[in-house]
């Protein structure tokens, strides 16, 4: 199987603001967290057979995956990080990081969906600043082998992605075996677009913290504007 691997430079990570979720009779307490989960701005690259060159193999294969198509990579890391206080640890229970894929204007069957998804399930890994993603001729993203490093504990996250060949791709975290959700996860994705036309990407973030108090807590995150809304026009 040939393969093509792509570069994903370092970008800026934001913090995100979580703000809780109203629920019936009760205020929660903090209604605001912040600096628990960042976003790195994501990585758009545009896909084409001319990038591959040197492998004719994986440009000739490519150029047939779907021809009335545009393809890109999308591309970025999303960090949880437990409390501040060791006192009052908050843990993260799960969390959802969500991706919807639009043409505005556009009729439903011309919508961009995600091609192929990357991490599709993973039950245990370590954390990592992947730099390259790799694919195959048909733009199907190749998993990665994480290398294990000395930063966070990205062992205790357990990862399902779902939504391939949809508009609305999503990655569901959780804890597991009582470990904390902690550490880094780079979420990739392949769009496919129909060709020439323009598109954009519109994230999402919640998630539930177990408190002393007030047990469960549904928080929703309030992005900032450079990682919210993407543009894929450099990819039609």
């Amino acid at each position: 199987m040939y393969a093509v691997e792509v570069d994903l430079p370092e970008t800026p990570s934001h913090d995100v603001i979580l703000l809780a979720e109203d629920r019936l009779h009760t205020v929660p307490s903090p209604r605001e967290l912040a600096r628990r989960i960042s976003i790195g701005e994501p990585v758009v690259r545009a896909l084409t057979p001319q990038e591959a060159d040197t492998h004719t193999d994986w440009a000739a294969s490519s150029a047939t995956a779907s021809p009335q198509s545009d393809f890109c990579l999308l591309s970025f890391v999303c960090t949880f990080r437990s409390a501040p206080d060791p006192r009052d640890p908050a843990p993260f229970v799960h969390a959802v990081v969500g991706v919807e894929l639009e043409s505005p204007g556009a009729a439903p069957e011309s919508q961009p969906i995600a091609w192929s998804i990357s991490p599709r399930e993973q039950r245990s890994g370590s954390t990592s600043r992947q730099t390259k993603v790799a694919m195959t001729g048909k733009f199907g993203i190749i998993e990665p082998t994480f290398e294990r490093t000395s930063e966070g504990t990205a062992e205790s996250l357990a990862v399902v992605g779902m939504g391939e060949r949809h508009s609305d791709p999503e990655w569901r975290f959780r804890s597991v075996n009582g470990r904390p959700l902690v550490g880094d996860e780079r979420i990739s994705m392949v769009v496919r677009i129909p060709a020439g036309q323009l598109a954009q990407a519109t994230l999402q973030v919640s998630a539930t913290v177990r408190q002393r108090r007030m047990g469960l807590v549904p928080y929703r995150a309030e992005l900032p504007k450079q990682v919210r809304q993407v543009s894929l026009r450099q990819c039609s």
